[in-house]
């Protein structure tokens, strides 16, 4: 073999070296990078998995919260509503017997105006009958001495 053949094949061989050199060197790079992404996956998925717990373990909190306050809440208005009714109650039958005294007032009061306007009544008619009578009784007078100044007689009065 020619030595530049030789060389050649030198040249190759040493090529060749550096190149399975980089190739090794790239496959320790790759390796290194594999691990690493791998202990990345393993640490994203533990801290992906701490983070779905705490998130659950926030969300159980957050409801059984939700539920104390709502329940807190519907005992409060149900006090609330019943303190309510309870001071309507006694409104309405403050107002009720407010009421009823007012309608035994005017009752009374009509009662007692209805008595005298009756006797007020009374009065006035028997004023107007004896008024009346007497009137009756005059113009009868009136009329017998005109009937017996016409006949010329003389008759008792009240003869009819």
């Amino acid at each position: 073999m020619s030595p530049e053949i030789i060389t050649m094949l030198a040249v190759g061989v040493a090529l060749f070296g550096v190149q399975m050199t980089i190739f090794v060197f790239t496959m320790q790079r790759m390796d290194k990078l594999s691990d690493r992404m791998a202990s990345l996956e393993v640490g994203l998925t533990g801290r992906i998995t701490g983070l779905e717990v705490e998130t659950k373990e926030s969300i159980s909190a957050l409801r059984v919260e939700t539920v104390e306050r709502m329940t807190a809440l519907e005992v409060s208005l149900t006090g609330r509503m019943a303190e309510l009714e309870s001071n309507l109650n006694g409104r309405m039958t403050a107002l009720e017997v407010g009421l009823n005294d007012r309608m035994t007032t005017l009752e009374v009061g009509l009662n007692e105006r209805m008595t005298e306007l009756e006797v007020g009544l009374t009065e006035r008619m028997t004023t107007l009958e004896v008024s009346l009578t007497d009137r009756v009784a005059r113009l009868e007078g009136v009329v017998l001495a005109r009937t017996e100044s016409d006949n010329g007689t003389v008759g008792t009065a009240g003869d009819d």
